[in-house]
């Protein structure tokens, strides 16, 4: 009876120890199925994220100076038009656009009592309303710094840098013309 309870003792071991390889193996193979399935769903994801970013690389600005000149441009990325405003603090008040575009220019003027005096500051904007998978660029700019900001109706619009600096050696006169047009022949400022 020894001998039959080593033997089924052995028997014992025997299945647990299969039972137990079983379920190990069993175990393997499904961690393997969900690591495979979580590559596949990576996979699709990241082309979906890819696809997304396409759509949102949003307003490029560039800046330029061309016979003396300086030189903005506006390049709409989105489907859908979006409007970009550049806002400076002037003395100069006299400015006129001409545009082939959608144009504001807005001038705003704040008048502050000082210990020397009256100091009247003059914040002018610029808007441009800028068609969708387009540029428009904008001549005769005089050098100042400038904000800038978008606005869209129908996406949330981001641009490529929030300031700009225009150092051309283009003076804000009397005359001062801005030219903002979408043809790439855009230098035809002051005809």
């Amino acid at each position: 009876m020894r001998d039959e309870r080593s033997t089924g003792s052995r028997l014992q071991v025997g299945v647990s120890t299969g039972s137990h390889w079983l379920i190990f193996s069993v175990a393997l193979v499904g961690i393997g199925a969900l690591a495979v399935g979580a590559l596949v769903v990576g996979a699709g994801d990241g082309g979906a994220v890819d696809a997304d970013a396409e759509d949102d690389d949003g307003i490029e600005v560039t800046a330029d100076c061309e016979d003396e000149t300086n030189v903005v441009v506006y390049e709409n990325q989105y489907d859908d038009p979006v409007d970009v405003t550049l806002t400076w603090t002037t003395d100069q008040t006299a400015m006129s656009v001409q545009s082939d575009v959608s144009t504001q220019l807005h001038t705003e003027s704040s008048v502050e009592a000082t210990a020397a005096g009256m100091d009247e500051t003059s914040k002018q904007s610029l808007t441009t309303g800028v068609p969708a998978n387009e540029s428009v660029t904008l001549a005769g700019l005089p050098d100042d710094s400038y904000e800038l900001s978008v606005s869209a109706d129908a996406v949330d619009a981001e641009v490529n840098q929030s300031e700009l600096t225009l150092e051309c050696g283009t003076d804000a006169d009397a005359e001062t013309q801005i030219v903002a047009t979408t043809e790439d022949e855009h230098l035809e400022y002051g005809k």
